[in-house]
């Protein structure tokens, strides 16, 4: 994930010689500096314009891809649409009163809602920008149906969003092509039908206390087994060896995590490099390897495996169980059976 500290070669570099396939361009808001505000377009002045543009062309000479952050329900006051349309496009649980999302000494945005103009608003906003810049996708946040009672929509009755929300997903995937990119938030909000369409899914940030063992991920991280799934950093990630047995965990369930910053000391990216090391040597044949572990057998180090009911030689694998047991023994129990987290 980038923002508007627009990332130079060197740490380009980085990501792609640590196996990293997809950017995402998240720039909602900064306290400290210039960003995307919801619905605005141009985004940025003339300068940071042309240095996104740069990142996006670094980025595709690298061999990855990078999608830009949409809000599918925030509109900045500072965009133009505010003053003419947020009365009649906005969300209310009251009928009347605008509902901001703040941040810092700003926000984000005001919640709009789908069954309004909004949404043939934020369709030709997205294409707008997809036309102008090579983007190879979009990344979707707050894709979700909400409960609105503004007299302006639905004839006046209370309703949700989810048939707009649906059409504009079906719009979207049609937009981008078959080889475009469709990443959407639905962290604690599973569709089926929804991660049907997408190629990748941000899920847990409702859940962020988590850090689980292989095996012990809430089922939202694969829901119906779909598509693939990257995952919000636990907090509880405050020390190297809590931050690496995430991460681990994550990997072997089959989940992707965002790096914290762009260098090689990033945890994240050093077992990413681990990892692509294994895939020149065929440890995997397709990009997602959807782990299920039902169970684990242990000796004096762990040396098997069960997927989906099979027992299989860990190989590649073994090697971050050892990792993960190593560190077990550093800062966690278990008793009768049951894992505890001492920390």
């Amino acid at each position: 994930m980038i923002d508007s500290r627009w990332p130079d070669e060197k740490q380009l570099d980085t990501l792609a010689e640590s196996g990293v396939k997809l950017v995402r361009l998240h720039n909602d808001y900064r306290e400290d500096g210039p960003f995307w505000h919801d619905g605005c377009y141009p985004p940025y002045d003339k300068e940071n314009m042309k240095k996104m543009d740069w990142v996006i062309n670094q980025i595709h000479k690298r061999g990855m891809k990078i999608v830009p952050y949409f809000s599918l329900k925030e509109l900045h006051p500072d965009a133009p649409e505010y003053k003419k349309f947020s009365e009649e496009w906005k969300r209310t649980i009251d009928k009347r009163t605008t509902i901001h999302n703040y941040a810092g000494t700003g926000e984000f945005g005001a919640q709009m809602c789908l069954a309004s103009g909004w949404n043939q608003f934020r369709k030709k906003s997205i294409d707008k920008v997809l036309k102008n810049h090579d983007f190879d996708g979009v990344y979707y946040d707050w894709v979700s149906s909400l409960y609105s009672n503004n007299p302006c929509h639905f004839n006046g009755k209370e309703h949700t969003d989810i048939e707009e929300l649906l059409d504009l997903i079906f719009w979207t995937r049609k937009r981008v092509g078959p080889d475009g990119i469709v990443f959407l938030h639905l962290s604690g909000v599973p569709v089926m039908v929804i991660e049907n369409v997408a190629d990748l899914v941000y899920t847990h940030e409702d859940l962020p206390w988590l850090c689980p063992y292989p095996g012990d991920f809430s089922p939202e991280t694969d829901f119906s087994g779909i598509t693939e799934h990257q995952i919000t950093t636990s907090y509880l990630c405050k020390d190297p060896d809590k931050e690496k047995f995430f991460t681990l965990s994550c990997f072997l369930e089959g989940l992707w995590v965002c790096p914290r910053t762009i260098s090689n000391n990033d945890p994240v990216l050093r077992e990413m490099r681990k990892f692509k090391k294994m895939e020149k040597k065929g440890w995997r044949k397709n990009s997602s390897i959807k782990i299920r572990m039902h169970h684990l057998t242990r000796a004096s180090t762990v040396d098997k495996l069960c997927i989906q009911g099979e027992a299989i030689s860990l190989s590649g694998y073994e090697s971050f169980f050892i990792e993960i047991e190593n560190i077990v023994k550093r800062g966690y129990c278990e008793k009768n059976n049951t894992r505890i987290d001492v920390c």
